[in-house]
């Protein structure tokens, strides 16, 4: 079977809008070559440089990845990218609500649909997900992609990987909180009416506020460090899987490398956040995300903004036990121990109500080109009288 992955942005759909000497970024301060609008999405083009300290970026790809995936669907063309030298920051203009985790179940944890009572349904969040309670330094998954139905504007659908150190410390001895790296693909018109993005994520204050080097979105908020010049967070993804037909997806792995997370994608390593946002202040390094994750998890989620059980579909809307070309997958599940082995994923799963959102994992299964894997997904209250 030939796995395809697929470049996340048609990059000949780039406009050019202006093409400006050196200037400053209005948010985050960072020198300006040339701005372009791609399908919607304004991108400046920046000096590397004018981000600040750089990184560099593991040299060999994670064991097992699909390192011919973009070279062949790289088509780029001048009028694509910005001049030599700069990177592209995708500009989010919107106020974005707080994202919000899966709780950190242990695995004696039961359902308890019915604490999703109707009337509390409104801006919940909805989980069905994967988890390796492991110490680790990263991990992830080829995971399926796909155009899911949303209810609302406000809705939002997607699929990632979230890197976690639970309870770490916070400066001046504040209550300790949880911190992530995150990262997939994610249908939110709030981030892009134009259909799925791929996105990245953190947060140093278990998702206590969104600020410069305290959490959020993309480039919404500094933190990120862009390394790559054609694939970034908040470009939108072009390939879809076909139901009943030909399925697509993107690799999404973080690694722990040289005092960044680093994120790695559609073959190769295109930025990261530095150690340095989680280990503030005067923190000891050694109980944050700086050092290490507790966990490592895989999921998919919707964003439920109505005040009744929302229809917005996870992944294809189709549940998990109608299987390969029908529900959503991720395949290649895997995390890394703190001496850089992978480890086939063999953790356990939770849905928070399976009537709506279900999942079904095969871990350790021994299929060539799957391994550990799941399938995910439903269509919410489309699947139960509301």
């Amino acid at each position: 079977m030939r796995w395809e992955l697929f470049m996340a942005a048609t990059l000949a759909a780039l406009v050019q809008s202006t093409s400006a000497a050196l200037s400053t970024h209005k948010e985050a301060k960072l020198n300006i070559v040339k701005t372009t609008v791609e399908d919607g999405i304004t991108v400046d083009w920046v000096t590397r440089e004018s981000q600040g300290e750089i990184f560099t970026p593991p040299s060999e790809p994670p064991a097992g990845a699909d390192i011919e995936a973009f070279g062949r669907n790289l088509a780029a063309r001048p009028q694509a990218q910005g001049p030599e030298g700069t990177v592209p920051i995708a500009r989010v203009n919107n106020d974005v609500p707080m994202k919000q985790p899966p709780l950190l179940h242990t695995e004696n944890y039961s359902n308890a649909t019915e604490l999703h009572a109707r009337a509390s349904v409104r801006y919940k969040h909805w989980y069905a997900t994967a988890y390796q309670n492991n110490e680790n330094i990263g991990g992830g998954a080829f995971i399926s992609t796909h155009r899911p139905f949303l209810e609302r504007d406000g809705d939002f659908s997607l699929l990632q990987v979230a890197v976690v150190h639970e309870r770490a410390d916070q400066p001046n001895g504040a209550a300790k909180q949880d911190q992530t790296v995150e990262a997939g693909w994610t249908n939110y018109p709030v981030l892009h009416k134009g259909g799925p993005i791929l996105f990245a994520f953190y947060t140093t204050n278990g998702y206590r506020g969104q600020a410069d080097y305290v959490g959020g979105y993309n480039f919404k908020v500094k933190g990120w460090f862009q390394q790559d010049r054609e694939i970034y967070p908040g470009m939108p993804i072009s390939a879809f899987s076909v139901e009943g037909g030909k399925q697509e997806e993107i690799e999404i792995r973080y690694k722990l490398f040289n005092n960044c997370w680093w994120l790695y994608t559609m073959g190769r390593y295109i930025g990261c956040y530095p150690t340095s946002l989680f280990a503030r202040e005067g923190v000891n390094p050694k109980n944050t995300l700086a050092t290490s994750a507790t966990n490592i998890l895989l999921y998919g989620e919707v964003y439920n903004t109505g005040e009744r059980l929302t229809t917005t579909d996870m992944g294809t809307g189709r549940h998990a036990s109608e299987g390969w070309k029908y529900a959503a997958s991720m395949r290649v599940m895997k995390w890394v121990d703190t001496n850089g082995q992978e480890h086939d994923w063999s953790g356990f799963v939770h849905a928070d109500d399976p009537a709506r959102y279900s999942i079904m994992p095969r871990f350790q299964s021994g299929w060539q080109g799957w391994h550990s894997h799941m399938f995910l997904g439903g269509p919410g209250a489309g699947s139960v009288g509301a």
